[in-house]
């Protein structure tokens, strides 16, 4: 665990893969630096939707991250109903030379497809790049301040008189 109380790592969800804690993503791919590839990158995961629509907030996250973090390469991905997939991302983020890459679950909580189909997934990607390390982050509701971010702004849209709205 991360020893911060309630913050999952990725040993929580990957047991048994060769993922490194969360303070161990020391080693940078020297080829990848080499070739003026960013060995590091990010993957927005998320469930996915049949509504097209429903994707445009996780673009919306790509584009916020990518501006805090310029160079750095953000992917997203879907668990299901639309692509790309997670594979499809990791590949595509090793064939640009990524060997470190943080993976954001876009999920509320922990539980379910986090736990159960994540690991499965991850164990695939790690055997189509065993040189990759993957570090899954925490869950959106899991992420420091997103409780009382999200509790502020519903109390600040609550004081707000209905016709203002």
């Amino acid at each position: 665990m991360s020893g911060r109380p309630d913050m999952r790592d990725e040993t929580d969800i990957t047991a048994g893969l060769d993922v490194p804690a969360a303070n161990d993503m020391t080693d940078v791919s020297d080829a990848a630096t080499a070739q003026g590839a960013n060995p590091r990158a990010m993957i927005l995961f998320a469930h996915g939707a049949r509504d097209p629509r429903w994707a445009e907030p996780l673009h919306r996250l790509a584009d916020s991250v990518r501006a805090r973090e310029p160079g750095l390469p953000v992917a997203i991905a879907f668990l299901e109903l639309m692509t790309p997939t997670l594979q499809d991302a990791v590949d595509m983020l090793a064939a640009q030379g990524a060997r470190q890459v943080d993976l954001l679950p876009v999920f509320w909580s922990g539980a379910g497809h986090v736990v159960r189909d994540l690991p499965d997934m991850l164990r695939a990607a790690q055997s189509r790049h065993p040189g990759m390390r993957v570090r899954v982050l925490p869950v959106l509701s899991d992420l420091p301040g997103v409780l009382d971010a999200v509790a502020a702004a519903a109390i600040d849209l609550a004081r707000t008189d209905i016709h203002d709205a």
